[in-house]
């Protein structure tokens, strides 16, 4: 103790004799003064003087009072730390970052940095006032002990009352709903095939942590070398992942899991990957309900091993990179590599799996980052080249006929600084509505991004699924979708059953991969409307859009600058009596739709005639009868009805609206679509024929929403689909095959504001077959 007297005392005395003397504080001082009055004036008179503009001045004068509130406020602040004791300073920052770290996980910024602030002090009031009271303390400072005390305790009590306490119901409209029964007469995607099934695993024979990969290996493979495609795989982080793994990115090794069915075949092969996940939490294991279903069916599926590109606690060993980064063009990269082993095999007549794989009919699966993955797969598939080192060659154009992506990631890799843009793919995604990891539908954007031909037989679907979480896809994740302790700050009381969760992938997932690889497009419908499933799901809400290249749309409001013109020649938007109208990139819950869409509101209080958005085309530009059907997406909007120059009538108090009444966001929207022929004979039906449009799915992940600076909703675009033989029942002098113009009428709901998308037609078949064509 006493040579610690001694270092302290001796640093005392050093920092004394290096600092300025008090008259040098002072004339330091008095510099600084003198420079902000400097800057100031020369500010006065270059800029405000010259231009002899009192505005000028006036905004001036304003700037400056908010630079010295700003300055003073500062200064406070710092006055108020330096008065804190030395010891509980470092304390407090010793404890704000881990605080802090755990606050993100709770609800990003700024959130995060309240929630470690708030439960700081609360730690501090607590602890502080129990050891002041324990050594005693004179009459006015027991009270003000008392004080923090009973301050501390409160916020103690409230942080666990709000993680204890059961959500309230976020989505009223949906509170009695349930998922109505329309069928398909087909057989249930989501039950157990006849198939035998049968396992076996491949990989380097030699994996230092899992004995399936070592000597329980089938089939030995050769590495690869994923070097260009992977940074900071080096120095302290290579060394240690290296160190764990036994090989580094010049050596990746193909290992998989296969699930496959005993018979003659060929059968079509199945790819999936994980994503990122704790390197030493191994993912691959978590599909194998999924395996064991598709092989049952006839499927060869396989789950790919891409563990060593995962992050981990041992990447921390360099807190500043904290790990590999641009890795997520190597894990689709990877997939490709695999469809070539496989390729390879079968192709090898004296290989076991010989005649065993259809290799022309080939699909690929993704979650989380490996839902990018997929992305990638299907952009490098039709390249020669590496995009982003044209030294590495590519040499695969495998026939991938669909494209699954579960919970994905989007932009982790940019090819050439943009984004991934793909075209004429067969492409599914699914989101779940309570993702604690991945919270915002992000899968929307890359379906936004691809684009398909002129007749194009390709499709593109999205569902979006109230109660699922991200883990749940992955029996090896779970219920927390972030690493403990983290994941217990989670709401997991609101995410459906995993049974649920999984019933709901493999009806989705093996109904896609029929459509797409056997060629059973009747299972189509079932991606435009869950009802037509509703006998193979569990009855819950989902939010269904899809998009076919046969379709003919006449707007997708992407294709020019003016709103009044649609997608080909002849074709006109018009608007009336509309409060909002604009074309404009939606918000999702952490970046914009990667789509534009006509933003369109009204509101009876502003306009008392219906607003009325139209588009028309001249007789003959598209091929239409009753066999068709109108399509377009919606999705309601979170934003005012009231157009901004608007300033509400003044009211007596009788005509006042009841503060007590529903508010009509959170009320289901419907409108009338009036359909106008060549003749000019009209037909009306109402968006509720098809179904209506509700708010917002929202959602709370967080168990301390206090803290969470994350939306609890986002644009989610919903296909509507409106036989034109029901337009054709309700007047029967309207002619479907000289229709030249769809109206919607917003008279069924009195005020609303939506996004509008992909408005056209396209086989009723194809869309389903709508309440309005019974009986």
């Amino acid at each position: 103790m006493c040579m610690l007297n001694t270092i302290k005392d001796l640093w005392q005395r050093t920092l004394v004799a290096l600092g300025p003397s008090i008259a040098g504080w002072k004339g330091a001082t008095r510099a600084l003064w003198l420079l902000w009055a400097g800057l100031i004036l020369m500010l006065l008179v270059t800029d405000i003087w010259a231009k002899g503009s009192t505005s000028r001045l006036i905004g001036f004068g304003a700037f400056v009072v908010a630079m010295a509130v700003i300055s003073f406020v500062t200064a406070m602040a710092l006055r108020i730390i330096s008065a804190i004791r030395p010891s509980y300073r470092t304390a407090f920052l010793f404890a704000l970052l881990p605080s802090t770290l755990l606050g993100l996980l709770v609800g990003g910024m700024p959130g995060g940095l309240f929630f470690a602030l708030y439960l700081i002090l609360t730690v501090s009031f607590l602890f502080g006032s129990w050891a002041a009271l324990r050594n005693g303390q004179g009459q006015l400072s027991r009270i003000y002990t008392f004080v923090f005390l009973a301050a501390g305790a409160a916020m103690a009590a409230g942080l666990i009352y709000m993680a204890m306490k059961p959500v309230e119901p976020l989505n009223p409209t949906l509170e009695n709903y349930t998922l109505e029964d329309l069928t398909l007469p087909l057989a249930d995607p989501g039950a157990k095939g006849s198939y035998a099934v049968s396992t076996f695993t491949y990989g380097s024979g030699e994996d230092r942590h899992r004995p399936e990969y070592a000597e329980g290996v089938r089939f030995k493979t050769q590495a690869i070398d994923g070097s260009k495609l992977i940074d900071d795989w080096d120095k302290l982080i290579g060394w240690n992942r290296s160190r764990y793994w036994g090989f580094d990115a010049t050596e990746l090794p193909l290992q998989a899991r296969v699930w496959m069915p005993e018979g003659e075949g060929p059968f079509p092969l199945v790819l999936i990957v994980h994503g990122n996940h704790s390197m030493e939490d191994f993912s691959d294991p978590g599909y194998g309900y999924l395996g064991e279903h598709l092989a049952s069916l006839g499927y060869i599926f396989v789950s790919v091993d891409e563990n060593f590109l995962n992050g981990s606690t041992a990447d921390m060993i360099d807190p500043i990179k904290g790990g590999i980064s641009e890795e997520n063009d190597a894990r689709g990269w990877m997939l490709l590599e695999h469809f070539k082993l496989w390729q390879t095999w079968a192709g090898d007549p004296d290989h076991p799996l010989f005649g065993k794989v259809d290799m022309g009919s080939l699909g690929v699966m993704g979650h989380s980052r490996g839902g990018e993955a997929v992305a990638v797969a299907a952009a490098f598939n039709n390249l020669d080249y590496y995009p982003d080192d044209a030294t590495l060659a590519f040499d695969y154009y495998f026939n991938i006929g669909a494209f699954i992506a579960i919970s994905p990631i989007d932009g982790q890799y940019h090819p050439r600084e943009d984004q991934t843009r793909l075209k004429d793919i067969n492409y599914f995604v699914i989101h779940g509505a309570m993702d604690g990891d991945v919270s915002s539908f992000t899968g929307a954007s890359q379906y936004s991004r691809i684009e398909f031909s002129p007749g194009s037989a390709n499709t593109k679907a999205s569902l979006y699924v109230a109660g699922a979480n991200h883990g749940q896809f992955n029996s090896s994740w779970g219920i927390y979708d972030t690493g403990l302790p983290y994941g217990w700050l989670l709401n997991t009381r609101d995410i459906m059953s995993v049974e649920s969760q999984e019933k709901i992938a493999r009806v989705y997932f093996t109904a896609f991969l029929e459509a797409m690889l056997n060629g059973k497009k009747e299972y189509l419908p079932l991606f435009a409307d869950a009802r037509y499933g509703a006998a193979w799901l569990p009855d819950n809400y989902y939010i269904n859009n899809i998009k076919r290249g046969e379709a003919h749309l006449l707007a997708t409001f992407d294709e020019d600058l003016d709103p009044g013109t649609g997608g080909g020649e002849g074709v006109r938007i018009m608007g009336a009596r509309l409060t909002k109208w604009r074309e404009s990139l939606p918000n999702l819950k952490w970046n914009p739709l990667d789509s534009m869409v006509a933003v369109v509101a009204w509101d009876q209080k502003v306009e008392t005639e219906p607003g009325e958005f139209e588009v028309s085309w001249s007789q003959g530009f598209l091929p239409l009868d009753e066999s068709m059907s109108l399509i377009f997406s919606a999705s309601a909007l979170n934003e005012g009805t009231k157009p901004k120059d608007w300033e509400a009538p003044e009211e007596s108090a009788e005509a006042k609206p009841d503060a007590t009444q529903d508010d009509e966001s959170e009320k289901p929207l419907d409108w009338s679509i009036v359909a106008t022929d060549a003749a000019g004979q009209t037909a009306t039906l109402k968006l509720s024929d098809d179904k209506p449009l509700h708010p917002q799915l929202k959602s709370q992940t967080s168990r301390l929403p206090l803290f969470s600076s994350n939306k609890s909703s986002e644009v989610v675009m919903q296909r509507f689909a409106l036989p034109l033989a029901g337009f054709a029942k309700v007047n029967d002098a309207f002619d479907p095959s000289t229709l030249v113009s769809i109206r919607f009428v917003f008279d069924q709901s009195p005020s609303g504001v939506i996004a509008l998308d992909d408005i056209g037609f396209e086989l009723t078949t194809t869309s389903g077959y709508s309440n309005v064509l019974e009986d």
